[in-house]
């Protein structure tokens, strides 16, 4: 089956991207994938390099943030010898030079510009996602996974790869997977347990009697204050505690699903499923992923609102962005 880097969808889409890019100049990547840096907004050039990939706007910043390397090669060699050219026309027309000798300067820079800052990333860009993925190059990102529900991903991404498929079911498989990868992506680790509410509403209450009773004003209105932060980190928890167990069961979910496609993949062999059923999969797994940017805002607040007192065990929490993309590959 002809499977596409974007069609991993979220953070892989990022990785495989970026994996072909280091290769193509034999360095190793050494580098974390930097998903805060994929958020960044495009600007004119990388509008004009993504122009063509039929790619939605996240995905276009995701597209250049992966294609770093090539593309750094490629703008740094622009630059370069578009100064260089710049300099020898400048020393030309300073010298008395013929003006011919001035203008075949200034137009090879510009030809240097031309190539450089904008055919040559363009066209890598495109080579990086048509060609279609190789086993291997998912396999190799296996290490990378943070949790067995990323390595059960990277695996069905692996198996699909591998599957002879029609035509007319690759689409639906293609939008299947790339949908699962986005709700894997956005879904917040599951944070780490509060302190007991029970507890807390014991201190606080034991708090608010001494302040009570307090004749200090000074000492009172200070243990009224820790009642206080108390009573706040009550309401923290509770609202942690929901979170959490949104997110283990959307997880949850995501694994099945995963499950699912991996028994559809395996009935397509037999010829007991077509497109439609992959096509269907992904309508599912689309309120699944909207359901994951709802519990990541609802973690980033809290985040925000209880600062290091919940922790997070795993990844960190995903970046929220727009409902899932399709597959634009046909």
């Amino acid at each position: 089956m002809r499977v596409f880097p974007e069609n991993a969808g979220g953070k892989w889409h990022i990785a495989l991207v970026r994996q072909r890019a280091f290769r193509a100049l034999n360095v190793p990547d050494h580098r974390p994938m930097d998903l805060e840096g994929a958020s960044r907004p495009l600007g004119v050039l990388g509008r004009f390099w993504t122009k063509g990939l039929k790619l939605e706007d996240r995905a276009q910043a995701k597209a250049v943030a992966a294609a770093g390397p090539i593309i750094g090669w490629w703008s740094f060699a622009g630059w370069l010898s578009t100064g260089l050219c710049g300099l020898f026309a400048a020393a030309a027309l300073a010298d008395g030079r013929p003006e011919v000798v001035t203008q075949a300067f200034a137009a090879l820079g510009t030809a240097s510009a031309t190539g450089f800052l904008l055919a040559l990333p363009r066209r890598a860009l495109r080579r990086l996602h048509r060609t279609p993925l190789a086993a291997g190059e998912v396999e190799a990102l296996l290490p990378l996974a943070a949790d067995d529900l990323e390595r059960a991903y990277l695996t069905l991404l692996r198996d699909a790869i591998r599957q002879e498929a029609p035509a007319s079911a690759e689409a639906g498989s293609r939008e299947a997977l790339e949908t699962l990868g986005e709700a894997i992506t956005r879904l917040p680790a599951v944070p780490a347990a509060p302190e007991e509410a029970a507890a807390l509403h014991e201190e606080a209450a034991a708090l608010a009697v001494a302040a009570g009773s307090e004749a200090d004003p000074v000492v009172a209105a200070s243990l009224e204050r820790q009642a206080g932060a108390l009573r706040q980190m009550i309401e923290v928890a509770a609202r942690s505690e929901r979170v959490s167990r949104q997110t283990a069961v959307l997880r949850s979910e995501l694994a099945t699903q995963i499950k699912a496609l991996h028994a559809g993949l395996a009935a397509l062999q037999m010829g007991a499923a077509d497109g439609g059923h992959f096509a269907r999969m992904a309508e599912t797994v689309q309120q699944v992923a909207r359901d994951a940017v709802s519990v990541a805002a609802a973690r980033e607040e809290l985040d925000a609102a209880a600062g290091p007192a919940l922790p997070v065990r795993a990844t960190g929490t995903p970046e929220i962005e727009s409902v899932p993309l399709r597959s634009r590959h046909g």
